[in-house]
């Protein structure tokens, strides 16, 4: 000490400073002489157990790791066993960081597991802290990073956002990467994993919400309800409707009148078909909520699944005000006006409508599709060859788009393609009696005409009283040359036939006579049982065409122009037509 003394006063220092310094060292002395231990094992192992000390230099230093590992796993069981950890007998005794840990706990019981019965008489805390303020945020739906990313909870209190709110674009690659390192953290955080379950549902991401919410619920005894209601929407989401009815079930035994889990359920029955099962619970559905619009549409869309369309039209009719943008109401609404009342102008316009409103909505545009072609015109300035095409991008393996697809290719004289799908449909089982006829008519296109045969005769075998399947089945017995057999087939069935089969069984039998004059006959009888039938009409065009009675096979091309507005070739053929009239 003197040797720095002499320094100092040498220096430009001067005493006082040097008094100041010798008095510095006497306090360091005194304290070092407290506080530094004698070195021994004993002591050198305690100073080895004091190291995690800097790992855990957080606003929680102060608090065991235990208490904290109980904290961070965040289930209700979890958080009971830590308030009864820190529990003290006097409200005076907890430190202000306790009351901050259990506080943030108490917040966790109240926002995310609603569900569980908790109440806590720990005194608020006294002085400020970054974590309270993030929790009131997030209650207000905003997302609060202010006070930085420091420890487990200043990462997963912005999150609880999710509960109440969206994932929001702004800040949603922020919930995902503070979640994931709250996992780093501590991997089997419940409430963590719970968390990023429902940032990936409300993402619209089923498959990778559940990965997590399995994560949540894992070596647990008790599932909280609202794990088990997230499950079941993931399951729902992502088309498992058999666990999504299990799920259901599970809450219904705890809440019987649980609105969410009764629309799932009935939304379940009717995505596997099972009407009555269905009805059953949008009675109870309605019996809770009878104003509720979505509702009353899915008691709709089942009635009209059930063949109760008078029914079902009522119940349109009923919320037809408040409901006539809703695209349940326009789809069942076009449904009904296609399908029941044969109104293509009303569907038309009802599908106009519906386009307009959701032009991504792959029912939308399968319906609207299904009524260009029906009506052979289109819908929402496209035709439905345009409308089905985002259908089968999404849904390769749509049969009600393939077959509408096999349909189009058939009419626009494309036969190689209807029969390659047809073919593919056929292979992949299940495929409609549509279908099957569709793919005898490409055999036929592609003159096919012994498989064609073969497929008819199959299909005529099963279902003889069809008369899809009898058109097709004269057709192939016409093409594989068994003309008698054809004409006595026909006269057996044009007496007893409704008025469009008869239109068909004439324009076949056009195609049996042995001059042009009885094969003009048959034709014109043809159109008196159906005016719109443009095989007759473009047959009568050929026939008037092939003679150079260019007026007459004019006036018969108009017509199918009329019913075919779309159709490149016919207006092709009218224009050479105008041409040959007029010289």
């Amino acid at each position: 000490m003197r040797f720095w003394m002499r320094i100092l006063k040498n220096r430009s220092g001067g005493i006082a400073l040097a008094l100041i310094f010798v008095a510095a060292l006497v306090l360091v002395s005194c304290e070092s002489s407290e506080k530094t231990p004698p070195t021994t094992k004993e002591t050198s192992e305690t100073v080895s157990i004091a190291v995690p000390q800097k790992k855990n230099n957080t606003y929680f230093f102060s608090i065991s790791d235990d208490a904290m590992a109980l904290a961070q796993m965040g289930t209700p069981s979890s958080i009971r066993k830590l308030f009864s950890k820190l529990h003290r007998p006097l409200k005076e005794s907890y430190s202000d960081r306790e009351k901050v840990l259990l506080e943030i706990c108490s917040s966790i019981m109240g926002i995310v597991w609603p569900s569980e019965k908790f109440t806590s008489d720990v005194p608020a805390p006294d002085s400020y802290n970054p974590y309270i303020p993030i929790i009131n945020s997030a209650q207000f739906g905003l997302y609060d990073t202010s006070p930085g990313e420091e420890d487990f909870f200043t990462l997963l209190l912005p999150n609880l956002v999710l509960i109440n709110g969206e994932a929001k674009e702004d800040y949603s690659e922020k919930i995902r990467s503070s979640l994931r390192k709250c996992l780093e953290i501590k991997s089997d955080s419940v409430v963590a994993n719970y968390l990023m379950g429902l940032f990936y549902l409300k993402k619209g991401k089923p498959v990778n919400a559940l990965k997590y919410l399995k994560l949540a619920g894992k070596n647990m005894d008790t599932e909280p309800l609202e794990i088990t209601v997230a499950k079941m929407r993931s399951y729902f989401e992502s088309n498992n409707y058999q666990k999504t009815l299990q799920y259901a079930q599970k809450i219904l035994s705890v809440k019987p009148e649980d609105k969410l889990s009764l629309e799932l359920s009935c939304r379940s029955l009717v995505k596997t078909q099972k009407w009555d099962e269905a009805m059953d619970y949008s009675v109870k559905i309605l019996q809770i909520d009878p104003e509720n619009l979505d509702y009353i549409l899915l008691r709709a869309r089942i009635l009209v699944a059930k063949g109760e369309y008078l029914k079902a039209s009522a119940l349109l009719d009923s919320c037809e005000g408040i409901g006539s943008k809703h695209r349940d109401y326009l789809v069942l609404r076009g449904w009904l006006q296609k399908n029941w009342s044969k109104n293509l102008s009303a569907v038309s316009d009802t599908m106009s409508t519906a386009l307009s409103l959701y032009p991504d909505d792959l029912e939308v545009l399968l319906l609207s599709a299904q009524v260009a072609s029906a009506s052979e015109s289109k819908i929402g300035g496209k035709t439905a060859l345009e409308l089905v095409g985002p259908v089968l991008e999404a849904e390769p393996d749509n049969k009600d788009a393939l077959e509408l697809y096999v349909k189009e290719m058939l009419r626009s004289g494309k036969y190689s393609d209807a029969y390659d799908t047809s073919v593919r449909m056929i292979e992949a089982g299940g495929a409609s009696l549509e279908t099957l006829c569709c793919h005898v008519e490409s055999c036929l296109g592609l003159a096919k005409n012994e498989e064609a045969w073969e497929a008819a005769t199959g299909l005529y075998g099963q279902n003889p009283g069809s008369e899809r399947v009898v058109q097709v089945y004269i057709k192939s017995m016409i093409a594989a040359d068994k003309k008698q057999d054809a004409g006595e087939l026909i006269e057996s069935l044009i007496k007893t036939s409704s008025s469009s089969m008869k239109s068909f069984l004439y324009y076949e039998k056009s195609l049996l006579e042995s001059n042009t004059d009885a094969e003009l006959e048959s034709l014109r009888v043809s159109l008196s049982y159906n005016a719109r039938n443009v095989d007759t009409l473009y047959r009568m065009y050929r026939i008037y065409y092939s003679i150079q009675n260019y007026k007459m096979a004019q006036f018969y091309l108009k017509q199918v122009a009329a019913i075919r507005p779309n159709d490149r070739d016919v207006q092709t053929r009218l224009a050479e037509l105008e041409k040959l009239v007029g010289k």
